[in-house]
């Protein structure tokens, strides 16, 4: 057997801690939880804080500034104890411990839940200590792929594709929304399948809710369009995805951002899949057509159908051109 290649991981900068500490440590509330007072505090002395009101009050969506950040349930936070249950983080029991671990980055809580052992495309988790966590070495990051063989190439697009799809569609109850996908933040394995491995920003949807104050269009699909000229900058409306029970979010990340050919600031010049070679767009007409589709919809709530399309093409040339 091989050596398991790890990687340590700080849960955030030193300048974000440092934040954060001085935020505990000048509110006499979280006195309890400031390291700087161990030796002077009361260990009964924050028994009465309602820890569980400040994690729903930070996971939740405050539409007056559209929150783009952290952990965030929607479209209400009913279905909080469900999603730490699913975490199997035993620490999490403690509900201050929690809320420290959301307010600096809840990715040990992703990664529990979005377990890699059940086939999700992340890093495998073997653990934290304080606030460092320790997870899988995955491989280098998808930038470095940018001029691999094409065929090898669409190989890991038609893997991005799937990954997609099983964000969205992979848990019947909820779906998970990445709201910081970028080629930095996807590592390619040995099989040149992705992982993501930057899980700090994420939405997390209950598909099933029965909240009472529903849009009445919360069963149509919610289309990606962010409306500006931006070059092609990644922009989404948290009220928007949050709003309707099923977003093309993921895809519209992947398929305009990742693989599409434009040239822009936030994504790979040219995208994933530039340089399609002229006897694969011969032999397979429709796989240009559904990447463009996929990236940019002429017809409308046509994006994850032009996806899955597109995965198929995929599959195929990578299937029959090896």
């Amino acid at each position: 057997m091989g050596e398991t290649k790890i990687v340590v991981k700080k849960l955030a900068h030193d300048f974000e801690l440092e934040a954060f500490d001085n935020m505990i440590c000048d509110d006499i509330k979280f006195h309890q939880l400031c390291w700087r007072n161990k030796n002077n505090i009361n260990e009964d002395s924050n028994d009465n804080i309602n820890y569980n009101s400040y994690i729903e009050s930070t996971v939740s969506l405050n539409f007056s500034n559209d929150k783009t950040n952290g952990l965030t349930l929607c479209p209400t936070t009913k279905h909080l104890e469900n999603i730490i249950n699913q975490s199997v983080i035993n620490n999490f029991n403690d509900t201050a411990n929690l809320w420290t671990i959301i307010n600096i980055n809840a990715e040990p809580i992703i990664l529990t839940i979005l377990s890699s052992d059940d086939g999700w495309p992340v890093p495998k988790y073997y653990g934290a200590c304080g606030r460092i966590i320790i997870e899988s070495y995955v491989g280098l990051p998808l930038t470095f792929y940018y001029n691999e063989p094409w065929l090898r190439r669409a190989k890991i697009a038609l893997y991005l594709l799937e990954a997609a799809q099983m964000f969205t569609f992979g848990n019947d109850d909820y779906a998970f929304y990445l709201t910081d996908i970028s080629a930095d933040n996807i590592a390619i394995d040995n099989y040149d399948k992705p992982k993501f491995v930057d899980l700090e920003n994420i939405f997390i949807l209950n598909k099933n809710s029965m909240a009472t104050d529903q849009r009445k269009d919360w069963n149509d699909l919610h289309v990606s369009d962010s409306g500006i000229e931006c070059d092609n900058c990644f922009v989404f409306s948290p009220r928007d995805i949050c709003s309707h029970r099923i977003s093309d979010h993921n895809y519209y990340a992947i398929c305009q951002h990742i693989l599409y050919f434009i040239k822009s600031k936030s994504s790979m010049s040219e995208g994933f899949l530039h340089d399609i070679p002229k006897n694969i767009l011969n032999k397979y007409s429709q796989l240009e057509i559904m990447l463009n589709e996929c990236a940019i919809p002429t017809i409308e709530q046509s994006r994850i159908s032009a996806g899955d399309k597109l995965q198929k093409i995929l599959r195929e040339i990578v299937e029959k051109e090896k």
